[in-house]
């Protein structure tokens, strides 16, 4: 085995099995023509919202579930500024941080209630193939290897 093969496996081993660190996953999928891109909302609160509304289950450990809220519930205000729509929720949201305590008000089958909620980061990612008409030819050859690799 040459040397510079053994040294890549010690440092893979280094970094990725005994410290626990996570590969570079963006740098990895590009040389492949693969693009992972994570949303612009700065919490994970807001990437679970479809306009004023809970949009799905919410993810064991958010900020959703941890404040109690559920699939369906209607934000009918933020820190008691009233949300009619998603621009309203942005807004509100803009003077926030990561960390912070909001109060949320909010309506379940027809009952409103109340709750707190600690925003946190959004770990929300999206991966979608390059356009092959938008990539070098080192690219388009990397991907050929990689989806052809038995």
């Amino acid at each position: 085995m040459n040397t510079l093969v053994i040294n890549l496996e010690i440092k893979f081993f280094e970094n990725y099995i005994y410290k626990s660190e996570m590969p570079d996953y963006k740098t990895l999928f590009a040389s492949v023509g693969v693009s992972l891109e994570q949303k612009e909302t700065k919490s994970d609160f807001e990437s679970n919202l479809n306009g004023i509304n809970i949009s799905g289950n919410p993810k064991i450990g958010s900020s959703i579930y941890k404040a109690k809220l559920q699939k369906g519930d209607t934000i009918l205000s933020i820190n008691n500024i009233n949300t009619k729509n998603d621009n309203d929720i942005s807004s509100t949201l803009k003077k926030s941080n990561v960390g912070d305590e909001i109060t949320i008000s909010f309506k379940r089958y027809g009952v409103q209630k109340t709750t707190k909620l600690i925003l946190q980061k959004n770990e929300t990612y999206s991966i979608s193939a390059i356009e092959k008409e938008n990539l070098s030819a080192k690219i388009l050859k990397n991907r050929e290897n990689w989806l052809s690799a038995k």
